[in-house]
């Protein structure tokens, strides 16, 4: 390049900074105020899923702590929304399955099932319902959920519903 193209090139650049300099300049208190409302946010949500993670835990140390199955449905009826509340529902399930209360059993169970349906838990949820029906007499809606539990993952439930179906034939 000849020199004073050379001198031109470096005249745009001056120039270029300069007025970026002169907008910064204009702007530097609307770019502090974004900054900061962008601090203080993310300050504040952390603060708000810390307090979130806190009430969950207090949840789960009072679901731990219950025993009967009608403090179970109660802690379920009023938490619904709490992460406890899947793991409680199908606890209870079962305890009412072994305290011979088939139809209650069976109705949680069929919650869990509606309201969970992508759970890891959820073949147990299918088993505890099918010994409910199973022994309230239902044996094809017994054998519709042995049959669904055999085609999901969990190795164990998978063998439990097997011997139930060839017990059902």
């Amino acid at each position: 390049m000849s020199e004073p193209q050379s001198r031109l090139k470096g005249d745009r650049i001056v120039e270029s900074l300069e007025r970026g300099e002169h907008w910064f300049t204009q702007h530097r208190i609307k770019i502090a105020v974004f900054a900061c409302v962008f601090i203080v946010a993310a300050f504040g949500s952390q603060a708000m899923e810390n307090q979130r993670k806190d009430a969950e835990a207090d949840l789960w140390n009072q679901a731990s702590q219950l025993s009967s199955s009608q403090q179970k449905l109660e802690f379920i009826s009023a938490n619904s929304g709490a992460q406890a509340v899947a793991f409680l529902m199908l606890q209870t399930s079962r305890q009412l399955l072994d305290e011979g209360k088939f139809a209650e059993s069976e109705a949680l169970a069929s919650q869990f099932v509606s309201k969970y349906s992508s759970h890891p838990r959820l073949s147990s949820a299918f088993l505890i319902r099918a010994y409910a029906r199973e022994e309230q007499g239902e044996l094809d809606g017994a054998r519709s959920d042995y049959q669904a539990v055999k085609g999901m993952e969990e190795k164990v439930n998978r063998l439990l519903s097997t011997k139930a179906l060839e017990r059902l034939l």
